[in-house]
């Protein structure tokens, strides 16, 4: 699902529902697993979230640390992680960045290797610019 949608209209608030972190009333499924909480570390291995304010980050205060989250949570090996760091940097071309502090960089977002990434505007547009010039061998 891909949308754009103006300010208030929802979006946080349903990612935020998504991953368990609020709670509402009734029922929330995600890929048909309740969102509850056996269920919470697989769906979010799945669901991630990034904050539009870098100041708002809940995790680290390195790009590295930050992007590092996600597979560290999933319990993956130090040399896996380091792996999907790299990648996730030099995917949006910030391979320089890893210890920079996450307010200070832009876009932006963390990558985990899902098959799901919900990003602002700014780096869809990148993201999409990136893939056409990998597609057409101009990288």
């Amino acid at each position: 699902m891909c949308e754009e949608c103006g300010c208030g209209a929802g979006k946080s608030t349903l990612l935020l529902h998504l991953n368990g972190i609020l709670r509402g009333e009734g029922t929330v499924r995600v890929m048909g697993q309740e969102v509850a909480e056996p269920n919470l570390p697989r769906i979010r291995a799945q669901v991630g979230l990034v904050f539009q304010d870098p100041d708002d980050q809940l995790f680290s205060p390195t790009v590295f640390d930050d992007v590092a989250f996600g597979p560290l949570y999933a319990g993956l090996p130090e040399e896996e992680i380091q792996r999907r760091v790299a990648w996730a940097l030099a995917q949006v071309g910030l391979e320089g960045y890893a210890e920079r502090m996450v307010a200070e960089v832009f876009p932006r977002m963390v990558v985990l290797d899902e098959g799901r990434v919900v990003a602002d505007g700014p780096t869809d547009e990148l993201l999409a610019d990136r893939q056409l010039l990998e597609a057409h061998g101009l990288e």
